[in-house]
């Protein structure tokens, strides 16, 4: 059994019919929570599909952050602790990974608002209101 393996690395010129791939556009200038990469998991029920559509939203989410603060000049994107969220891989970051830091409340991190800071478009911050 293949073991499943997360890369960042340019797009071959040819994919392989027989392999399965998840393919996603880079963000040089993401959206950062106290400097780190993040993202969201928001839990959803669907319960039908057929008219009416009926989707449960649960009211709070969890928040995973990198367990590196994001530098592109640093490394490029071959420091998977700066550029992922995963859980079984930033706890393998001795002496920077916090399980508590680390993984935060969707509503605790969204009553401050979100910050993003763009190099050439100046700052952004939107508010949770």
């Amino acid at each position: 059994m293949a073991t499943a393996a997360i890369h960042i690395r340019e797009p071959p010129a040819v994919f392989e019919k027989n392999n399965t791939y998840v393919v996603q556009k880079y963000i040089k200038h993401p959206a950062l929570i106290d400097g780190h990469k993040f993202d969201f998991r928001i839990y959803v029920l669907v319960t039908s599909v057929i008219d009416p559509l009926t989707i449960f939203i649960y009211d709070d989410g969890l928040v995973r952050l990198a367990s590196e603060k994001y530098n592109l000049a640093k490394g490029g994107t071959s420091d998977h602790f700066m550029h992922l969220t995963n859980y079984s891989l930033n706890k393998k970051n001795q002496g920077k990974f916090d399980g508590i830091k680390h993984k935060l409340s969707l509503t605790e991190c969204l009553e401050d608002g979100l910050t993003s800071k763009h190099p050439e478009k100046g700052t952004f911050k939107k508010s949770a209101e």
